[in-house]
């Protein structure tokens, strides 16, 4: 199935480089500065003139704008400076669209027009609490409403220097009107607590700080799930050139990069590389499977073994059972079987270790589905489909049980840097095999394009990625892998195919959680905060708007 809590992808994205925001803030401050003076100058007495333009520009827009995003940033160590600029720059586009507002109730007074300012001051209060609460969490609430309090302060005091005075408006009328800003920011508040509330009901987890983790990219602990011994396969092949590890845990990836098991694939693959070669491959699993504990992929990698190989394999076998395609090959008394499945996105575990034999037999789901279009359906254990998957894999391994052994020769490379990829040539009795994938959730059209350069050099292709969800910026990009690294990764394999062996062995890894059905409460909370809280405070804000109006 397609994630369940992808609502996140919807609220990523990238942020430009440091100096592309200025140079925004900058840009945007000068047109806005513009653009509101000639509207104003059109409909009330206020002329045009190049001085009007440049006080407008520097001193309600640019120079603000500046001082808030630097504020942000020095009051939280660990709030990355692009971000606070970002907040500010968003807050400076608000004031433009409310100065067009005034600029257009120009013509109805002067009590108007004031009622319109405190309503652009507040809404630049309320947006960088919000932001700040939902990327840092309500440890720092306090400094958090301060803060908040930055620049629009800014915007009064200009206001006040310009055209308060003139309109002898006081001290007093100001601080009264700052009341209205902490009972916005308490409102505001109260419905993130409620739906923090309304979430613990059903999880004992915080969206808030699972939110905030993410943004950051630290691992959080998920307070769920049951203690489960999961099955760890470890693949070894070896050839005249070394010896290559690939993982094969009884887990599932996930749910995300800031909570539980997300870094799980990262980790591994990163744990292998180090001093050694290895990989991640994905078993057919669901999100029932992920870890709760990111610690607790220490575990997996303590059941890691290293298993016996032997130096003669099977050609590979493909079969298909029209939306249904298996690929395998055997290691003496082993199997090894790739999965691709059209409709099928994610799978309950026992549909498949129920009738296998865990030391004789691997699968793989290869996860190759296009990017960002995983199919929708989750094979549920005990359906009809199930079954109808285990009789054909049951025929698939009596067909394959059937194939002659011949000398094996491999030749694997991986390459970490970047998006972690991996290759393996294999060549039995002149048949030509490439596997190769990378660290991701999906193909690529870049990787597509790699395998029609390969399609005449190889008897068939199989491509596969990890099922990731290391990265959820990586999960929702356009860009998945150079195509001219992921060439070299292949071209490396190639270089070293020889003699080689292979073997696999089963070992069940320490106690640890997983979430299970936990997760289904966790990702039915987060989908519905998710529509929740946004409607919650748009209708607070239509409030906000009516009573200050």
């Amino acid at each position: 199935m397609a994630d369940n809590i992808d609502v996140f992808k919807k609220v990523i994205f990238s942020i430009p480089p440091m100096k592309t925001v200025i140079a925004a803030v900058i840009v945007s401050g000068c047109l806005y500065g513009v653009i509101v003076n000639f509207f104003l100058s059109s409909v009330s007495p206020l002329e045009l003139s190049v001085r009007y333009i440049i006080e407008t520009i520097l001193m309600v827009f640019v120079i603000p704008t500046l001082i808030a995003g630097e504020i942000y940033h020095l009051s939280f160590e660990e709030y990355p400076r692009k971000w606070s600029y970002f907040i500010a720059l968003f807050s400076e586009c608000i004031l433009f669209i409310y100065g067009m507002i005034l600029s257009a109730a120009g013509p109805t007074g002067i009590a108007s027009s004031w009622n319109i300012f405190w309503l652009a001051v507040i809404t630049v209060f309320l947006i960088s609490m919000i932001v700040l609460i939902s990327t840092l969490g309500y440890e720092n609430i306090k400094r958090i409403t301060i803060i908040s309090l930055a620049h629009p302060l800014m915007i009064i005091a200009t206001y006040h220097i310009f055209l308060g005075r003139e309109q002898d408006i006081t001290y007093v009328t100001y601080v009264e009107k700052l009341g209205v800003f902490f009972l916005a920011g308490i409102t505001i508040l109260l419905a993130f607590l409620l739906a923090e509330y309304l979430i613990s009901t059903n999880v004992n987890v915080s969206a808030i700080k699972l939110f905030s983790g993410m943004m950051h990219k630290k691992q959080e602990i998920l307070d769920l799930g049951y203690f489960v011994k999961p099955d760890v396969q470890t693949l070894l092949l070896k050839n005249e050139n070394g010896e290559f590890t690939i993982a094969i845990p009884w887990i599932h990836p996930g749910p995300l990069e800031g909570f539980g098991g997300g870094r799980a694939s990262t980790d591994i693959i990163n744990h292998l590389n180090n001093n050694s070669e290895g990989f991640f491959l994905h078993v057919p699993s669901t999100h029932k499977s992920d870890p709760a504990n990111p610690g607790d992929i220490n575990k997996i990698i303590g059941a890691f073994e290293e298993p016996e190989t032997t130096d003669y394999a099977s050609k590979m076998l493909k079969k298909d059972y029209g939306k249904l395609v298996f690929y395998g090959r055997k290691w003496g008394n082993q199997k090894i079987v790739y999965m691709e499945a059209e409709e099928y996105g994610d799978y309950e575990i026992p549909v498949f270790t129920e009738i296998l034999d865990l030391n004789k037999v691997v699968i793989i789901d290869l996860h190759n589905h296009e990017r960002n279009k995983e199919p929708k359906e989750q094979l549920i254990y005990g359906t009809v489909e199930a079954e109808h998957f285990r009789n054909c894999l049951k025929d698939f391994l009596g067909e394959l049980e059937k194939c002659e052994l011949h000398d094996y020769r491999a030749g694997f490379a991986t390459e970490v840097a970047g998006t972690p990829k991996f290759a393996l040539v294999e060549e039995v009795d002149g048949q030509r095999i490439l596997v190769f994938g990378t660290e991701g959730n999906g193909i690529s059209p870049e990787m597509m394009d790699v395998a029609s350069e390969y399609e005449n050099d190889f008897d068939d292709i199989i491509m596969f990625t990890t099922d990731t969800h290391s990265s959820i910026h990586s999960m929702i990009a356009d860009r998945h892998v150079d195509p001219k690294s992921l060439e070299n990764v292949i071209e490396s394999a190639q270089q070293h195919l020889s003699k080689a062996s292979a073997g696999f062995m089963n070992k069940k890894a320490e106690p640890m959680k997983l979430l299970k059905d936990d997760y289904l409460g966790l990702a039915y909370s987060i989908n519905i905060l998710a529509r929740l809280i946004p409607l919650t405070l748009f209708l607070l804000y239509i409030a906000l708007i009516l009573w200050i109006l």
